[in-house]
């Protein structure tokens, strides 16, 4: 284990900063950006913490860098802080900011705060997941169309159940669309099977509940065949709580994020595959995205950047940068 955690060390450097490179030279930003005002940028995280949210911060700072932009970062402790990203809103609107780029925390209550900064003129890049956006708003959704990414797990986990597929999707809240949107397109997937069935089950944030929850699930269903965890913490509570089941049957597990303990756990083969979503260029590229609202250019979406990593490919070169992608 400690040579391995030697390689992963050395990969993680090796391949993020490649990784930071073929991003910036990719674009016209840095170009774009010489002897024009900066823009002022408001960058509001869902979390602080974790490899995930930590990835879309360092994109985003690249690209700070790349297009000369001046950019405010926030974060709350709780991924659930409604309150904290209201504040945040707030603070933007008071310093002026060009645009904010935000990963809205509920689809529910922040329409009307958005809506107060566009009437103060600021640009809203609503990223990974979306809002209650009203009518008439100019807000653009950026890389929030996660539908492919469970699709694609459902795909590669399809032949490995030895027979139908019943699985256990958890995430946290059912207010947050990326995990809806992952759900359903995992279980839009399977519905090809006849037999095959899906349960979503939102778990909160807290580890030893997440775990509880998904034991209680499985003693209430001994049938289950496959977890799918849909972020980051309830991937850890999913490993703890796999641990102590003991299945009739394989059970194929499925972790979230790019995290130490998920690639741990796949080399030791409690986790059979991560869906790792590249939090790195959701980051980078949300900055471009705001720069060019600021100017007051159109912003088309690109596809969310995703790869789903299991022990045979972990170590190509381009699941490399996908699982290290440090500037």
């Amino acid at each position: 284990m400690r040579r391995s955690r030697e390689l992963l060390a050395i990969a993680f450097v090796a391949t993020g900063v490649a990784a930071a490179a073929s991003f910036g030279a990719a674009t016209g930003w840095r170009a774009f950006s010489k002897g024009s005002q900066p823009a002022r940028i408001t960058f509001i995280r869902m979390k602080e913490g974790g490899q995930f949210w930590s990835s879309m911060r360092n994109g985003a700072r690249e690209a700070r860098t790349d297009t000369r932009s001046a950019v405010d970062f926030y974060s709350s402790v709780k991924a659930s802080d409604v309150s904290m990203q209201i504040e945040y809103i707030d603070k933007a609107i008071e310093k002026g900011t060009d645009c904010i780029v935000i990963t809205p925390c509920a689809y529910y209550l922040l329409q009307k705060p958005l809506e107060k900064a566009e009437r103060a003129g600021i640009k809203i890049v609503s990223l990974f997941n979306e809002y209650d956006r009203g009518e008439g708003s100019s807000a653009v959704f950026f890389q929030t169309e996660l539908h492919p990414a469970g699709k694609a797990v459902a795909e590669r986990v399809l032949g490995d159940c030895g027979g139908p597929v019943n699985a256990l999707i958890v995430g946290s809240f059912d207010s947050i669309t990326s995990e809806r949107y992952l759900a359903e397109g995992f279980s839009r997937a399977i519905e090809k099977d006849p037999l095959a069935k899906s349960r979503v089950l939102y778990a909160g944030r807290d580890i030893e509940s997440i775990g509880n929850q998904i034991r209680a699930s499985y003693e209430q269903d001994d049938g289950i065949n496959v977890v799918f965890a849909l972020n980051d913490e309830i991937s850890e509570g999913m490993i703890k709580a796999m641990t102590e089941i003991s299945p009739r049957k394989k059970i194929v597990v499925i972790a979230s994020s790019n995290s130490l303990i998920n690639i741990e756990s796949l080399e030791t083969g409690a986790v059979d595959y991560i869906l790792v979503i590249n939090s790195f260029g959701m980051g980078y590229r949300s900055i471009g995205a705001a720069v060019e609202l600021s100017r007051g250019k159109n912003v088309e979406d690109v596809p969310v950047d995703f790869t789903v990593v299991s022990k045979e490919n972990m170590f190509d070169v381009d699941v490399q940068k996908k699982l290290f992608p440090l500037p």
